[in-house]
């Protein structure tokens, strides 16, 4: 499952995965690829959804002081990378251009559901949704941590890389040979990003 579930297409051949292998029926087989290609890439609005929908009989209670939802990206790819192959080049394009319109309505919606410290500018009609909530009130507290992997904004945090080559091939999903930096860079924007008053006492594990 695992495997099938980080089967990026373009990068990874799918894992073909048995469903049903029942006696005297012929066994129901389905090929995998990875979870980010659906519209929860980002799953922070389905892990919303599930703790205070109804249909899942968790009944979390709504609201800013009652639930917080901290979301940590993996980083969002370079868009100026550019791929070799001119026919996998606009294949790539499409299906990484579809990922990531999902992701940017997941913070869109969330961003216009809740009170977020956090919250980002959309784009220079909608600002960051700060003063349009959708049912007027924040119906929870929302927190997401992401680093971009452009060249300004890699360098804002490891000042050191400037080999541009290098920094390009951090937008790359198959280059496991950059474990070490993005975990650096990874560090790095957890201590410039993350502030202990973004947690309020509300949600203090050692309060209860």
């Amino acid at each position: 499952m695992v495997r099938a579930s980080t089967a990026a297409p373009a990068f990874f051949d799918p894992e073909t995965i048995t469903i049903v292998d029942k006696p005297g029926h012929k066994p129901v087989k389905g090929d995998f690829v990875d979870g980010g290609i659906s519209p929860y890439n980002n799953p922070a609005l389905q892990a919303m959804m599930y703790a205070t929908m109804e249909g899942y009989n968790i009944g979390w209670p709504g609201g800013e002081n009652n639930l917080q939802l901290v979301s940590l990206g993996t980083g969002t790819a370079d868009p100026e990378v550019k791929k070799s192959n001119l026919a996998a080049k606009h294949a790539i394009n499409a299906l990484m251009s579809l990922i990531e319109d999902c992701a940017q309505m997941q913070e869109t919606m969330l961003q216009w559901m809740s009170s977020s410290p956090t919250a980002t500018t959309i784009d220079r009609e909608q600002g960051d949704l700060g003063n349009d909530l959708v049912s007027g009130m924040p119906l929870l507290s929302y927190l997401r941590y992401n680093v971009d992997l452009c060249k300004a904004s890699v360098q804002s945090l490891l000042p050191n890389m400037i080999d541009n080559v290098q920094i390009e091939s951090l937008s790359n999903m198959d280059a496991p040979e950059n474990m070490t930096i993005l975990h650096k860079l990874g560090v790095q924007a957890g201590m410039k990003k993350i502030r202990s008053s973004n947690f309020t006492s509300n949600f203090d594990l050692a309060m209860d």
